[in-house]
């Protein structure tokens, strides 16, 4: 991967934290944001560029005229590739878990229609899911189909943000999240973000998102992610399956 690219990634992800931190009044989401940053400026430095200062969590509060929330009505769309807009009304077997996307969207920054759509192809809403994995032995669990091994992770480096364990509704959908969030920090956007998600980091091609380097994982994979979150985004019903079916490497 080019070098500019990826420390332009890590330069956006600081200021898309940075952003969060200064408009959320949660004292844990900040300390989160703020100890991303801070790991996010780690990494830009030893990549030979100069970080931005760390944020000052002892500052006053910013007013609310200094940061205004911008309404629903007055929200810009999201386009399911950067940044998310108004939560979209979940239908169907995802509909119960309308709040717990919308809790892992705003602490992580990943589209809530993006997170529903893998969701609905990992798992279709069944929260008690669970797969081994033949590729590696491992129990995928849950909704987002995470495993015990990247969930400890992620835990140790979240605990805030993950109270629970990979049965916990909120904290797998939380798990699966902040993945999907490391990815698209790494690769630069949601498509090879997702391809890393299912094929793994070391799967990914950065010039093409519908190749696995390593032949692990679905090949049309992240076309059906998008084909469901396209169909969320618009309010429509999901179908059980994709059209094209699973295509295997």
């Amino acid at each position: 991967m080019n070098v500019n690219s990826a420390l332009s990634g890590w330069q956006s992800f600081v200021s898309d934290r940075q952003s969060r931190m200064d408009a959320t009044n949660d004292e844990a989401l900040k300390k989160h944001f703020a100890a991303e940053i801070e790991l996010a400026q780690q990494t830009i430095e030893s990549m030979g560029s100069d970080a931005p200062s760390a944020p000052d969590m002892t500052a006053p509060e910013p007013q609310a005229d200094q940061f205004p929330v911008k309404t629903n009505s007055e929200a810009e769309p999201g386009d399911g590739k950067g940044q998310s807009g108004a939560m979209p009304e979940l239908t169907g077997k995802l509909a119960q878990y309308q709040d717990e996307i919308r809790i892992a969207s705003e602490a992580t920054g990943v589209p809530p229609e993006l997170l529903a759509a893998v969701i609905w192809d990992e798992s279709k809403g069944i929260a008690s899911a669970a797969t081994t994995n033949g590729e590696n032995g491992l129990t995928d669990s849950g909704l987002m189909q995470v495993n015990p091994e990247t969930f400890a992770a992620l835990k140790a480096k979240h605990p805030d943000l993950l109270p629970g364990g990979p049965d916990d509704v909120q904290s797998n959908i939380m798990a699966g999240a902040l993945y999907l969030a490391e990815q698209k920090a790494t690769f630069g956007d949601w498509d090879l973000a997702l391809r890393a998600y299912n094929s793994g980091p070391g799967s990914v091609d950065p010039s093409d998102p519908s190749i696995s380097t390593t032949g692990l994982g679905t090949k049309n994979y992240v076309d059906k992610v998008n084909f469901f979150e396209d169909l969320i985004a618009r309010g429509q019903v999901l179908p059980d399956g994709f059209p094209g079916g699973n295509q295997m490497y």
